[in-house]
């Protein structure tokens, strides 16, 4: 079946007919009893490939170790891995050439006489030492007393010894971690020391000569703004008198959230700071400001603030709404570059000559007509569907609308990733049709009556209700 229909290629010239061997004949039993030897055979052959394939990728990854162009600790590196899993996969795959080698002779045939009864247990078959395996065992244990030139009683006692030895081992903690044999999950760690990867040990040559590290250059950072020094003098009486509020002098140690607190909550605090009358420190001292200025200023005690580490808090939440400014204002700055280069090249283009002029105002004149008649052919089915719903925004609308824009921008300026998540899934909210429904149930849940319950189509018809209030229609 080499055809396209069957979903091969088309037969080419270069198909020369393979013989095929001639399958072996397999009675019913082989064919479909998973445990029979030739399936076990065909399993088995499958492995054997698997683990060639194995053994060949593993050197083809040390020829191409070796062929690496540079020398190194890197190459070294990936030589002695190339060798430990040659090592390892030549193992595999002898491991299964026996098993594939094997051959499967008939059992042979039981002894004759009486058979030895045994009980079936849970452990598998028990048979009772008959008088003869007794004898059997003592004779053994007397042979290995011997060797060891001891007695046998001693000899029972170091074995015992020895198995309790063998329980209470403690797991090799280095051992790779094999996966677990019914979900084939491997296991991320183990208790105590995790050691997951083996380390590939190069051995280094302690005469080498080191190679010279390049020191790192340093990254350029952002850097805050400084706050100018006529500010820090208006805004330093003013923070110093706010903690004031909360300390009995500037010395006294006042905690974090207190002072956080206060700007929210405490009424003496927020009239000081709205009599203050300073734009710079009233937008300053709210607390989602406050509180990350506060968490980088370093101070003598952890959680406690005195006059002067509260007033560097001040600074930075200062300079740090500076930065924000500045930051914006290169944007504002750029995007007005941009729009001045973008008029000068209009200017340039009003500059070109008529012919060429005219030429391209023909040209966009037959775009905007064929774009016409596109719309006339393509959107007058969906006019019909939508029922001539699509209404460009007016020029007022579109400024309002930027406007809005604009205005939610600068409120998202000031948000933490999260509350900007927030923020977003509120707004997805407020405009779906659940959000209609909670408020009007909110609205009508005390003093509106549902309709009657009085029969089993209660849900539905309160559900339609509700819906048919919410100007959904059902």
């Amino acid at each position: 079946r080499t055809g396209r229909a069957a979903g091969g290629r088309m037969p080419s010239l270069d198909d020369t007919p393979t013989i095929e061997e001639e399958p072996q004949k397999l009675s019913f039993y082989q064919r479909y009893y998973p445990r029979s030897a030739h399936n076990k055979q065909i399993k088995l052959k499958k492995k054997l490939d698997k683990a060639q394939e194995a053994v060949d990728a593993s050197k083809q990854a040390l020829r191409d170790a070796e062929a690496l162009p540079t020398p190194g600790p890197y190459k070294e590196k990936k030589i002695a891995a190339a060798k430990v899993s040659i090592e390892s996969t030549a193992k595999k795959f002898t491991e299964i050439q026996k098993k594939y080698n094997k051959v499967h002779e008939a059992k042979a045939p039981p002894p004759g006489g009486r058979k030895k009864w045994f009980f079936r247990s849970k452990r598998g078959s028990f048979v009772p030492p008959t008088p003869d395996l007794v004898k059997e065992e003592r004779a053994a244990k007397l042979a290995r007393a011997a060797e060891q030139g001891i007695t046998v009683e001693q000899l029972e006692e170091k074995e015992a010894a020895e198995a309790t030895m063998r329980m209470s081992t403690p797991v090799d903690e280095d051992a790779p971690i094999k996966p677990h044999r019914r979900s084939g999950v491997t296991p991320c760690k183990r208790p105590g020391k995790t050691k997951l990867r083996r380390r590939v040990v190069v051995p280094v040559d302690p005469d080498a000569v080191k190679e010279e590290e390049e020191p790192q250059k340093k990254k350029k950072r952002e850097k805050p703004m400084k706050v100018p020094r006529d500010l820090r003098e208006e805004v330093q009486p003013l923070a110093e008198q706010y903690f004031l509020f909360l300390g009995d002098d500037l010395l006294c140690p006042v905690n974090d959230y207190d002072l956080l607190d206060a700007a929210a909550n405490n009424e003496d605090v927020i009239n000081f700071v709205k009599k203050t009358g300073h734009k710079m420190f009233q937008y300053v001292t709210v607390p989602h400001l406050l509180d990350p200025a506060m968490k980088e200023t370093p101070t003598d005690m952890p959680g406690k603030f005195i006059g002067e580490e509260f007033v560097n808090a001040v600074y930075k939440a200062i300079s740090t709404k500076l930065t924000i400014d500045e930051l914006r204002r290169q944007e504002r700055l750029k995007k007005q570059e941009e729009k001045r280069m973008k008029e000068l090249q209009m200017v340039k283009k009003l500059h070109v000559s008529t012919a060429e002029a005219e030429e391209e105002k023909r040209i966009q004149a037959a775009i905007t007509e064929e774009k016409e008649r596109y719309k006339k052919k393509h959107l007058a089915r969906w006019e019909r569907r939508f029922c001539g719903c699509f209404v460009a925004l007016d020029k007022d609308e579109q400024v309002w609308r930027e406007e809005e824009k604009k205005q939610e921008e600068e409120l998202m300026a000031d948000m933490s990733y999260e509350e900007k998540q927030q923020y977003r899934k509120d707004k997805k909210w407020k405009k779906s049709i659940g959000y209609k429904i909670h408020k009007f149930k909110k609205k009508y849940f005390f003093w509106m009556r549902y309709p009657r319950i009085d029969d089993l189509f209660v849900p539905y018809r309160t559900v339609k209700w509700l819906y048919g209030k919410c100007g959904i229609p059902r």
